[in-house]
Protein backbone atom coordinates (compact mmCIF):
# COMPACT_ATOMS: atom_id res chain seq x y z
CA UNK A 1 0.00 0.00 0.00
CA UNK A 2 3.01 2.82 0.51
CA UNK A 3 4.53 1.46 -2.71
CA UNK A 4 1.40 2.81 -4.37
CA UNK A 5 1.96 6.79 -3.55
CA UNK A 6 4.80 6.68 -5.86
CA UNK A 7 5.28 7.16 -9.09
CA UNK A 8 5.18 4.21 -11.38
CA UNK A 9 8.89 5.18 -12.71
CA UNK A 10 10.08 5.31 -9.28
CA UNK A 11 8.40 2.17 -7.87
CA UNK A 12 10.73 -0.62 -9.67
CA UNK A 13 13.82 1.38 -7.97
CA UNK A 14 11.97 0.55 -4.11
CA UNK A 15 13.56 -2.46 -2.93
CA UNK A 16 11.96 -2.40 1.50
CA UNK A 17 9.66 -0.45 2.83
CA UNK A 18 10.49 0.46 6.47
CA UNK A 19 7.40 1.46 8.95
CA UNK A 20 8.25 3.37 11.40
CA UNK A 21 6.26 5.48 14.27
CA UNK A 22 4.95 8.77 12.93
CA UNK A 23 6.39 10.90 16.06
CA UNK A 24 8.32 13.48 14.34
CA UNK A 25 11.52 11.39 14.09
CA UNK A 26 9.83 9.08 11.13
CA UNK A 27 12.42 9.82 8.81
CA UNK A 28 15.43 9.76 11.19
CA UNK A 29 13.84 6.35 12.44
CA UNK A 30 13.69 5.24 8.40
CA UNK A 31 17.56 5.73 7.81
CA UNK A 32 18.92 4.41 11.30
CA UNK A 33 16.73 1.30 10.48
CA UNK A 34 18.42 1.01 7.19
CA UNK A 35 21.92 1.63 9.02
CA UNK A 36 21.66 -1.02 10.85
CA UNK A 37 21.28 1.31 14.17
CA UNK A 38 17.46 0.07 14.57
CA UNK A 39 14.43 2.47 14.34
CA UNK A 40 15.65 3.46 17.97
CA UNK A 41 18.74 5.26 16.61
CA UNK A 42 17.63 7.94 15.34
CA UNK A 43 18.98 10.66 17.72
CA UNK A 44 22.23 9.02 16.30
CA UNK A 45 20.89 9.89 12.94
CA UNK A 46 19.94 13.61 14.05
CA UNK A 47 23.35 13.66 15.64
CA UNK A 48 25.63 12.89 12.84
CA UNK A 49 23.66 14.97 9.93
CA UNK A 50 23.79 18.56 12.78
CA UNK A 51 27.91 17.48 12.46
CA UNK A 52 27.60 17.01 9.15
CA UNK A 53 26.53 20.11 8.14
CA UNK A 54 28.58 22.32 10.42
CA UNK A 55 31.72 20.38 8.79
CA UNK A 56 34.06 22.71 7.14
CA UNK A 57 34.75 20.48 4.35
CA UNK A 58 30.69 19.85 3.55
CA UNK A 59 29.16 22.97 5.16
CA UNK A 60 29.31 25.00 1.90
CA UNK A 61 27.50 22.10 -0.40
CA UNK A 62 24.88 21.98 2.84
CA UNK A 63 25.16 26.46 2.28
CA UNK A 64 24.14 25.46 -1.41
CA UNK A 65 21.62 22.82 -0.91
CA UNK A 66 19.54 24.96 1.94
CA UNK A 67 20.26 28.71 0.96
CA UNK A 68 19.18 31.29 3.21
CA UNK A 69 17.61 28.03 5.63
CA UNK A 70 20.69 26.62 6.98
CA UNK A 71 20.43 27.80 10.53
CA UNK A 72 16.69 26.56 10.08
CA UNK A 73 17.48 23.32 9.31
CA UNK A 74 20.35 22.77 12.24
CA UNK A 75 18.52 23.90 14.41
CA UNK A 76 15.30 21.75 13.55
CA UNK A 77 18.14 18.80 14.22
CA UNK A 78 18.81 19.88 17.75
CA UNK A 79 16.47 18.34 20.07
CA UNK A 80 15.88 18.60 23.55
CA UNK A 81 14.76 15.31 24.82
CA UNK A 82 13.89 11.83 23.02
CA UNK A 83 10.42 10.79 21.80
CA UNK A 84 7.73 12.45 20.03
CA UNK A 85 8.62 16.11 18.23
CA UNK A 86 6.95 19.21 17.75
CA UNK A 87 6.65 20.14 14.20
CA UNK A 88 9.11 22.67 14.45
CA UNK A 89 11.40 19.81 14.81
CA UNK A 90 10.69 17.80 12.11
CA UNK A 91 12.62 18.21 8.91
CA UNK A 92 10.49 18.49 5.92
CA UNK A 93 11.94 18.04 1.94
CA UNK A 94 9.28 20.32 1.35
CA UNK A 95 9.40 23.04 3.38
CA UNK A 96 12.72 23.89 2.72
CA UNK A 97 12.09 23.45 -0.92
CA UNK A 98 14.08 20.08 -1.43
CA UNK A 99 10.69 19.15 -3.54
CA UNK A 100 7.43 20.36 -4.17
CA UNK A 101 4.43 19.10 -2.79
CA UNK A 102 3.01 17.93 -5.89
CA UNK A 103 5.80 15.75 -6.76
CA UNK A 104 5.07 13.73 -3.78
Amino acid sequence: QFILQFSNHIRSYIEDVVNVESDGNCGFRVIASLHGYGEDGWPMVRRELGLEIIDKDRSTLYDKLFSNQLSEVRESLMIESFGSQPPEKMVESTRYGLLDSESL
